[in-house]
């Protein structure tokens, strides 16, 4: 039958097993802190925007032109971040245009994300790299790459616009996450030993306490038998001792002998200081 989850039964595991908590919780706080430290580079993002717009070769400036062309934009916006995303071509193009513009064999690594306006036809380019001035660059290259890439491509001229130009950035743009990721071991280093022993002590059917037995089987104590031996602090110990003799002698020219032994049973305990059994021998 298993046992309900009671405060009290909570309380009783976590009195058996606080110890092993407080170490695991140690460990795993202690592991996450230098994974963390290890494993944390500063990282600094340098942003732009252009702009996708609709190319009227018949100068309509009509409300009617206006609102197809914003249309056109938002369809085109995807397709344009997904060619500059996923082609090889355009990384390649960015890559040797950036060696060549900064006159350099070294090219670093970096990434890059897209986020749109809702409703417009604006798209923030961010460029992230390990060193302030490589995501600078690096930005700067891309936004000068893309409208040429995609003129090239399609064929029409002015098909992206550059309406901000590449920032310098001063902080880094991650975080030393690594005093949060301490606290969230060690919590969990602490919660995981605590909640298996809440869960071995749940499926215990054994009676240890005479509240499991009331709780468990709903079974009234008549009484209990106390531990004397854990309340005084005496405790019983078993000895053992062995020894002979033996002598000689003459008296009118006549000689004997004799001999004797003797064995100990329960011997005085030194911590108490009781005098327990004994025995003796002849």
């Amino acid at each position: 039958m298993k046992k309900e989850l009671t405060p009290a039964g909570i309380l009783r595991s976590f009195g058996k097993c606080w110890w092993m908590c407080v170490l695991v919780a140690a460990m795993f706080a202690t592991g996450a802190f230098f994974y963390s430290r290890y494993n944390y580079r500063e990282a600094y993002t340098s942003r732009a925007q252009i702009m996708v717009r609709f190319s009227d070769d018949n100068q309509n400036s009509s409300a009617s032109s206006a609102m197809q062309g914003a249309n056109y934009a938002q369809k085109m916006i995807n397709t344009y971040v997904s060619i500059l995303t996923d082609s090889n071509d355009f990384k390649d193009y960015v890559k040797q245009t950036y060696l060549l513009k900064y006159n350099t064999t070294n090219f670093p690594r970096y990434s890059t994300t897209f986020t749109t306006a809702t409703d417009t036809q604006l798209v923030t380019v961010n460029i992230t790299a390990y060193q302030p001035e490589y995501a600078y660059q690096l930005c700067e290259t891309f936004v000068e790459c893309a409208p040429k890439y995609i003129a090239d491509r399609t064929g029409k001229a002015d098909e992206l616009l550059i309406t901000d130009n590449a920032t310098e950035p001063k902080t880094p743009s991650n975080s030393d996450n690594s005093a949060r990721n301490t606290i969230i071991a060690a919590l969990l280093g602490f919660l995981v030993p605590f909640a298996i022993t809440v869960v071995i002590d749940l499926f215990d059917v054994r009676i240890l306490t005479a509240e499991d037995l009331r709780t468990t089987y709903n079974y009234p104590v008549l009484g209990e038998i106390p531990d004397f031996e854990r309340y005084t602090g005496k405790s019983r110990r078993r000895g053992y001792g062995y020894g002979y003799g033996y002598g000689y002698g003459s008296y009118s020219r006549g000689y004997g002998y004799g001999y004797g032994y003797g064995y100990g049973g329960y011997q005085p305990n030194r911590k108490t200081g009781s005098a327990e059994k004994q025995t003796g021998g002849k």
